[in-house]
């Protein structure tokens, strides 16, 4: 090859790289876009979890030991009412299973009169 077209071919190599250059730095502005605008979108998410978390923590939190609290405090009541009312309470169902027990006893000697009232009967 003669210097005269090495120098048409290095030309003609170098405009191509440079025309394939220009694609690639257009590209890489596009990515460099889109990275912009996801580091906006990360930024706004942020910015609303930011909220999110003070919401919760000065609003939501508060109101969770408030529960708490009053659970704790009806725990607490239930347990005086079960110490002052629970032997009351144990003696009613005692007593309300004993009337149960001598109704069945009661209702059965009903049925076997019934029973012996009807054989003589008929």
């Amino acid at each position: 090859m003669e210097n005269e077209q090495l120098f048409e071919l290095m030309t003609k190599m170098y405009s191509e790289i440079k025309d394939e250059f220009k694609v690639v730095k257009q590209e890489i502005s596009g990515v460099k876009q889109e990275v912009s605008g996801v580091k906006q979108e990360v930024s706004g998410i942020k910015q609303e979890v930011l909220k999110t978390n003070m919401v919760i923590e000065h609003n939501i939190m508060s109101k969770i030991d408030l529960l708490f609290e009053t659970n704790d405090l009806q725990s607490e009541n239930i347990e005086q009412l079960r110490k002052e009312h629970g032997e009351k309470l144990d003696e009613l169902l005692n007593t309300s299973m004993n009337h149960t027990a001598r109704l069945k006893k009661i209702e059965q000697a009903v049925v076997e009169h019934d029973e012996i009232l009807f054989k003589r009967v008929k």
